[in-house]
């Protein structure tokens, strides 16, 4: 079954309706039923409502805030299941022993070749005797063996350091002060000196021994399967906690940039291409050390490491291929605990990527119910691990004029339509369907606005006479303006320092008005739009005032929306804002009242949608678009107040601030 729902019409209501019905009709039914949502929060307000009327419920995806939904998490349900079943308890224990035994013995190796640089006992134990002399023989006179070493290393730390400092320079777009190793900096420059051992096996493989298995020793951290799995299963962060920009693409150009190696460390020396037999044998057996150029000696080191540790090499390999059978073993005992604690359940809830990388866990309940909500945000590749011979019911709910799935590679969503869902494919290809029409959220000013995506949407009976803003004529209003946005390079985004000064005194001013601060949402489509706002709004003292983009705010609603669009420029381009979905989204939020702030003139002139939206505006009786936002409040001299900026509300009250301030004096 496909259910097509616009905004508000109660896609989640209608879906909990049939998952009852079917409960209640299945109840002899072998496996559960699975329910998927696109994203954790999702899945969290939609499980929370499921428990109301289901004990038996398993929870798969990320970690949840929510404190009623932890203990059906999966990991939980597990840990209790396996403090019952004492056969399943001792191989697990018996597996975690191995496990840190092998650790142990890794750790001990992988710090044994943490050396970077030979010493004077490793020149004297690998080197022939002609090398030796050869190294003690400098330009300016005898030195002795560990004297001569730090002479001769010195061109290729400061090879090295020259070389960091250019990559420093492409990875942040900004000139930095070259510093130049002296000998007092040898402690100092450890990352530095020698090739790391990534680039070390480079050179090794370039020569013909391939037993060193450094990838291995990378995959002994990720392969612990004790430690707490913190999966990004989400879609890349905005803004972080402390409201730094965390865009996922914006990291992987930086690491790209940066030239970082398979250890996440940046890299310190370049072994180019490798060096053939040819080369090798002639650093080996080159007896005038000190005729070397930088990036020979700093081959000849990596070479004589090699040397050093070539016994090391095989038998790190072979503790790592132990390792990983080791955890092969308990991933497989874990599974099997996960299985009989699914089949024990009723309902299990996952996210959509958690359906991708539980798979086989996925297929081997072979599920006959599956109810997506959010459909139009799953891609369908995540739908089909889902499937199974024995699937008897799918249920697809979601709106195909709201956001697309998210792709890693906008190329192949672009050219190969990953990013159209097996819900929109299946509509868009005829389909039979049913679709929701009344809207039971959004003041009819608000839903008017969208109507032009969705004709056939209709205000239940309820929205009529709904309360007015208090401090508003309005309960929808667009402030138009036409000051310019700024745009950060570094961070790739944009922002309009003028609308987030307005927004923020918006909101300071309807705080004034007995609204509480969680009764407002300010969205935003830009990340340096949002840091802005954040940093406005923290300087007038409302930290709870959320701040969202438009993809954040997917599904949610609040009484009072401030929409702040960005943009506005002399080349009139509108970027996210000519996205018809995009706007669906930020347009539908509001319970109560919608207050936007953008450049009218730019985006009706770019955007179809936005020319249509605008208009609406213009035709009502009276219009809710203009550069003045019209409020019910008046100024000392007794006029009725009209802003445009954030200074204008100043000396502003409404009949209803002075009524509180009167009965708090008393």
């Amino acid at each position: 079954g496909i259910v097509q729902g616009p905004p508000a019409t109660g896609k989640t209501h209608v879906g909990l309706l049939a998952m009852r019905a079917l409960l209640e009709n299945c109840a002899t039914a072998e496996a559960p039923m699975l329910i998927v949502t696109a994203t954790g929060h999702a899945l969290d307000k939609l499980m929370e409502r499921v428990l109301l009327f289901e004990e038996r419920v398993v929870r798969v995806g990320p970690r949840s805030p929510s404190e009623a939904l932890r203990a059906i998490n999966l990991r939980q349900k597990v840990v209790e299941e396996r403090a019952h079943d004492e056969q399943h308890a001792r191989a697990w224990r018996s597996l975690s022993k191995q496990q840190k035994e092998l650790r142990d013995k890794i750790e001990e190796l992988v710090g044994r070749l943490q050396q970077k640089e030979p010493s004077a006992d490793d020149l004297e134990e690998l080197l022939p005797t002609a090398q030796i002399m050869s190294m003690c023989a400098a330009p300016d006179g005898w030195l002795d063996i560990e004297e001569a070493l730090e002479v001769w290393l010195q061109p290729v730390r400061i090879e090295a350091q020259e070389r960091l400092a250019e990559q420093m320079l492409v990875a942040h777009g900004s000139k930095k002060r070259l510093v130049t190793a002296s000998s007092d900096d040898a402690h100092g420059l450890k990352a530095a000196k020698l090739p790391s051992p990534a680039h070390r096996e480079r050179l090794v493989r370039a020569i013909g021994n391939r037993k060193a298995d450094w990838a291995a020793v990378t995959r002994v951290e990720l392969a612990d399967v004790d430690t707490e799995e913190e999966e990004q299963w989400e879609q890349d962060l905005v803004l972080g906690r402390n409201g730094e920009r965390l865009l996922g693409a914006d990291l992987e150009r930086l690491m790209d940039e940066g030239g970082r190696d398979d250890e996440g460390e940046r890299v310190a020396l370049t072994m180019g291409d490798g060096v053939d037999e040819e080369t090798r044998d002639y650093l080996l057996e080159h007896d005038e050390l000190w005729q070397l150029s930088a990036t020979h000696r700093e081959q000849l080191c990596a070479l004589w490491m090699h040397k050093k540790f070539e016994a090391l090499y095989e038998q790190l390999s072979q503790l790592c291929d132990r390792y990983e059978r080791l955890c092969a073993d308990k991933a497989q005992l874990e599974q099997h605990m996960q299985l009989q604690v699914l089949m024990q359940a009723r309902v299990v809830g996952m996210t959509a990527p958690a359906v991708a990388k539980f798979s086989a866990l996925v297929s081997a309940l072979e599920v006959e119910v599956i109810l997506v909500e959010e459909a139009a945000e799953v891609l369908e590749s995540h739908l089909i691990v889902a499937l199974s011979p024995k699937t008897k019911q799918l249920i697809l709910i979601g709106d195909r004029k709201q956001l697309r799935p998210a792709t890693a590679v906008y190329t192949l969503a672009k050219k190969f339509r990953l990013d159209v869902s097996m819900f929109e494919r299946l509509i868009n290809n005829g389909v039979e369907h049913m679709s929701l029409t009344y809207q039971r959220r959004m003041h009819p000013q608000i839903s008017r606005l969208i109507r032009g995506s969705y004709p056939h949407l209709i205000d239940h009976p309820s929205m009529q006479g709904r309360a007015q803003i208090r401090g508003m004529e309005l309960p929808v209003f667009f402030v138009r303006h036409t000051k310019t946005e700024s745009s950060d390079n570094e961070a790739r985004s944009r922002s309009n320092a003028h609308e987030a000064r307005l927004i923020a005194a918006i909101a300071a001013y309807l705080t004034r008005q007995g609204y509480a601060e969680t009764q407002i949402t300010v969205v935003a489509p830009y990340c340096g739009q949002q840091l802005l706002l954040k940093r406005e709004l923290r300087e007038r003292g409302m930290q709870h005032v959320v701040v969202v983009s438009v993809d954040q705010c997917q599904g949610e609603e609040n009484d009072i929306v401030l929409l702040s669009l960005v943009r506005s420029n002399e080349q009139k381009a509108i970027g996210l804002l000519g996205i018809e979905n995009r706007v669906c989204v930020a347009l539908s939020r509001a319970k109560h009242g919608l207050f936007i702030v953008g450049n009218a003139g730019v985006l009706s002139s770019e955007s179809k949608q936005w020319e249509c939206i605008i208009k609406k505006l213009e035709q009502g009786k009276p219009p809710a678009i203009g550069e003045w936002l019209p409020l019910t409040a008046t100024r000392e001299s007794g006029r009725n107040a009209l802003v445009r900026t954030a200074e204008d509300f100043d000396g502003v009250a409404t009949e209803y601030e002075r009524q509180r301030n009167n009965n708090a004096r008393k």
